[in-house]
């Protein structure tokens, strides 16, 4: 080979290579691959389609396989990404940066003992263990009365009136001869005297002077206050008729009404705190010293009676006073304890979040959500009862954040848990909610007083003023308005309203009591949710007046966990009381609100 490459000019040699090594490189060189058929492109396309899941951002329980518009409110459905996460549905995972920017922070769930107030009104009254009704003992009439007016001051024994009656002077007579005889007939003649109201040492006076007196003194058997004065000079009484009522008011009764949710804070011998109007600024003391073992029917209270004393006489009966009652929460067994902010409340759910603790994970968290068991609210903590152990780090601010994402990837939340049955866009046709006010409903209608629907007028109009306020975001205007509804329910109790109403009036009264202690606009929201039910009930069944605007229910689905509903003006718009300005114009009006009373 060499020497046939030599016989060849230089340049042919040299193409003669480049031929050659151009050969030996194909043979090893792979054959390219043959381009995909045409059904089997069609096939690959299929799986990436089948694979992208829609949704709507209004409302994440939509999901469809098409890009299509969401059936609820119409908006364009986006591409749902995936979290990257662990796997698991109800966890998130966000990086440092993330974390930051949404806010979160978080707080140690741990054991402690505190101090809970419980709020309570209530009225002074007479200490009945310190009070005395004198009656006649015996027909007579009144000559002199020693008590000139109800109000007076009296001591143990001071004279109050002088009594002339016959049988009395006749009995005298008696003992008188009896007492010379003595033994049995002396013993009898006392008794008789005793009975006619003469104590021993008016007896032994009588016997003594030796002669019969028709006067007999009625006389203070307590020191106190004169209440009740039904003597008059002249007049003649009948055995048995009540004269004189007298109290000691150097001690006070305070009763009051505690609601079933309170009683737990209650015992025996707590300290009461109370302020009443006559003495602005000043604080009154007192002792728990009577809880009623019977609840009230009507009105779902339990009475409460509190020894207050008042030496000083500033104090009077039928005061209405405010108190409170501090409860000690721990001392034997310390509860689980974690801020008010941390748990997000759907009425019968709380959902908290719980960052997870791994090491493997570098400038990133998981925040997983827990369904937990609250016991009541103590200041501003909960006392957690079932759901979460102690030392894990609980989502204080930023929690509602974390569930909103959650909800944007599709994933079980707090308004749309795994067990509502979210389907795909092509299966849904509207709401949960919407289904549920789109039905024609019949309510038992009940005929009631004009002044009855008047009332509840006014319940109505600030009912609509409450949402406004918190649609408003405006906390001080809330407060100011339950404080308002609190009062309009005083006059809708008992006689004044028909028994078919109590079970919706006491509803009311039991969710403004806490709604007026609430210490932050959001519980304040949760509470407006639970008085909608109850005022709707009393507008369609019983009718309102006073109202010159109509009124509508609007319906929100995105609030609290199935959707929440108001009463408002018709044709003012949507504004949302359940999120304010941060979702203002978030629902519609589904229907509006019966009113019996028009067709009258």
């Amino acid at each position: 080979m060499k020497n046939f490459l030599s016989l060849l000019p230089r340049p042919a040699t040299i193409l003669l290579v480049l031929a050659l090594g151009i050969l030996v490189g194909r043979c090893f060189t792979p054959l390219p691959e043959a381009p995909a058929s045409k059904s089997a492109q069609l096939s690959i396309g299929k799986q990436e389609t089948e694979a992208e899941v829609w949704t709507c951002s209004m409302h994440p329980s939509v999901q469809s396989p098409k890009q299509n518009g969401c059936p609820i409110c119409g908006m364009d459905l986006i591409l749902l990404e995936d979290d990257g996460g662990d796997g698991n549905q109800r966890s998130l995972r966000l990086d440092d940066g993330q974390k930051a920017l949404a806010g979160i922070r978080t707080v140690i769930a741990k054991r402690g003992e505190m101090a809970h107030k419980v709020r309570l009104v209530g009225k002074l009254a007479v200490d009945e263990t310190a009070l005395a009704t004198l009656s006649a003992w015996i027909s007579g009439r009144i000559d002199v009365l020693h008590v000139a007016s109800v109000g007076e001051q009296v001591k143990v024994g001071d004279p109050l009136a002088e009594v002339y009656s016959p049988e009395m002077f006749s009995a005298q007579e008696e003992l008188i001869v009896a007492a010379k005889v003595g033994g049995p007939l002396e013993e009898a003649a006392r008794r008789k005297l005793e009975l006619l109201g003469l104590g021993e040492e008016q007896i032994n006076a009588v016997i003594a002077a030796g002669k019969p007196s028709d006067q007999i003194t009625i006389s203070a058997p307590i020191g106190g206050t004169v209440l009740h004065r039904n003597a008059v000079e002249g007049e003649y009484v009948k055995e048995g008729d009540a004269l004189f009522r007298i109290a000691n008011l150097d001690r006070l009764w305070l009763e009051m009404d505690a609601f079933e949710a309170d009683l737990n804070w209650i015992r025996l011998g707590q300290s009461v705190e109370f302020e009443v109007d006559a003495w602005p600024g000043f604080r009154f003391h007192g002792e728990v010293s009577f809880i009623d073992p019977v609840l009230d029917p009507a009105t779902r209270t339990v009475g409460v009676r509190v020894h207050v004393d008042n030496q000083d006489g500033r104090l009077r009966p039928e005061m209405f006073a405010r108190a409170h009652v501090m409860a000690h929460v721990g001392e034997n067994d310390l509860p689980l304890l974690i801020p008010v902010s941390a748990p997000l409340l759907t009425g019968n759910r709380a959902i908290v979040f719980v960052e997870l603790q791994d090491e493997k994970m570098h400038g990133a968290s998981v925040f997983e959500a827990r369904d937990v068991t609250l016991g009541p609210r103590v200041g501003d903590y909960f006392i957690v009862l079932a759901g979460l152990e102690e030392g894990a780090a609980v989502v204080e601010r930023g929690a509602f954040t974390i569930d909103s994402e959650l909800q944007l990837r599709g994933k079980p939340s707090m308004m749309a848990p795994d067990d509502d049955g979210g389907g795909h866009a092509d299966d849904v046709g509207t709401s949960p909610g919407h289904q549920a006010h789109d039905s024609d409903e019949t309510t038992e209608q009940v005929d009631v007083s004009d002044s009855f629907r008047v009332s509840n007028g006014r319940l109505m109009l600030e009912a609509v003023a409450l949402g406004e306020a918190l649609a408003s975001d405006d906390f001080p205007a809330s407060q100011a308005s339950a404080l308002r509804l609190q009062e309009l329910l005083t006059p809708l109790k008992g006689a004044a309203a028909p028994g078919a109403a109590m079970q919706s009036l006491v509803s009311l009264r039991n969710t403004m009591v806490k709604a007026t202690a609430a210490e932050d606009i959001e519980v304040l929201r949760i509470l407006f949710y639970d008085l909608q039910a109850p005022l709707v009930d009393l507008a369609t069944r019983f009718g309102y007046l006073g109202v010159e605007r109509e009124l509508a229910i609007f319906h929100c689905p995105m609030a609290l966990e199935e959707g929440g509903d108001w009463i408002d003006f018709l044709g003012d718009g949507v504004r949302n009381p359940y999120y304010g300005a941060s979702m203002l114009q978030c629902g519609t009006e589904v229907r509006r609100l019966p009113n019996p009373a028009s067709k009258k």
